[in-house]
């Protein structure tokens, strides 16, 4: 199996692949789910908070009443 790109891909490779394997005296151990997981929401809140602007994602606006009379 290649190795994963995103955290997406290593989340999904950890929960269909074992904990840990050994192979001619050499063992891997992979980090847990739950480890996967929080490193993915702490990157995609990162992502979030980089890519909205200094209002926190809302826009202002100046309100202009219509120039009709009576």
């Amino acid at each position: 199996m290649p190795a994963p790109t995103t955290p997406e891909e290593a989340i999904e490779q950890g929960a269909l692949g074992p904990q840990s394997a050994t192979v001619d005296g050499n063992s891997v151990t992979q980090r847990s789910l739950s480890e996967l997981i929080e490193a993915d929401k702490y990157l995609a809140s990162k992502n979030a908070a980089a890519n909205s602007n200094e209002m926190f994602g809302m826009r202002c606006r100046v309100g202009v009443p219509p120039r009709g009379g009576c």
